[in-house]
This record gives structure tokens, C-alpha cells and sequence, in this order.
């Protein structure tokens, strides 16, 4: 199967979110951050598809949470933080001092959008 079939074209494309969900992790590391793009709302039919996916690949996603975390689209680090990262332990201990910065030292803008309160949640969780 061709990877780009995996990444969603639109909001209700369930059948590229489930095929990215049967090829699973790590066969789909190639296409994170794409996949990453359609839990900015979490709304959005695929995104509770490919959440769980995104969970489960832990710490070699860190990298493109970070990603996430450096953006000014606040909603995106919040729900990132609520779907993905506070559902893998090991996602939350790597990411731990970006977390709390989040939650110690939020910026007006992660503050205004709850970012902070997620962020502290995750790191209840661990």
C-alpha cells in the first residue's frame, strides 16, 4: 500500500484514517506529521481515528510533538496534549519539561486557550 493513501484529503477521508490505523506504528512514521496536521481539531471525524494511532508510538514522536509545541496554534497544542500525549505515558515522560512549562509558565496565548490546564493534567497522569 502507497503511504500517501494513508493521509487523509479532508475532515471525513475515514477510510485513509483507518488505513493509517491498520498499517499502525511504525509503518506510518514517515507520514507523522501529516497525520499530526488532523488532530488539530479534534472535532474532526478522523481525528479520534488517528489519535490513539499517534499515541501509541511514545517517544518517537516527541520530536514532532516539539514541533507543535514551537507553532502559535494554540488549539493544535491543546488537543495534541489531550489525545496524544496524555495517552502515552512514555510520550508524557519525554515531553515532562516541555509540559511543564506549559503548565508553570503558559504564555498569554496558552493560557487564553486551556493549553496550561491540559498540560497539567498530563503531567497528573504520569
Amino acid at each position: 500500500m502507497e503511504l500517501s493513501t494513508a493521509i487523509p484529503r479532508h475532515k471525513h477521508d475515514l477510510e485513509a484514517a483507518r488505513s493509517a490505523v491498520a498499517l499502525g506504528w511504525p509503518a506510518v512514521a514517515p507520514i507523522a506529521p501529516q497525520l499530526l496536521e488532523w488532530v488539530q481539531d479534534m472535532n474532526w471525524p478522523v481525528a479520534p481515528i488517528l489519535a490513539p494511532l499517534l499515541a501509541s508510538a511514545g517517544a518517537s514522536l516527541a520530536t514532532n510533538i516539539r514541533d507543535i509545541f514551537k507553532s502559535e496554534d494554540e488549539v493544535w497544542k491543546y488537543f495534541v496534549i489531550q489525545a496524544v500525549v496524555a495517552q502515552s505515558n512514555e510520550m508524557c515522560r519525554v515531553l515532562q519539561s516541555d509540559l511543564r512549562r506549559i503548565a508553570s509558565q503558559p504564555t498569554a496565548a496558552e493560557h487564553k486557550e486551556e493549553v496550561d490546564l491540559v498540560a497539567r493534567e498530563a503531567l497528573e497522569r504520569m
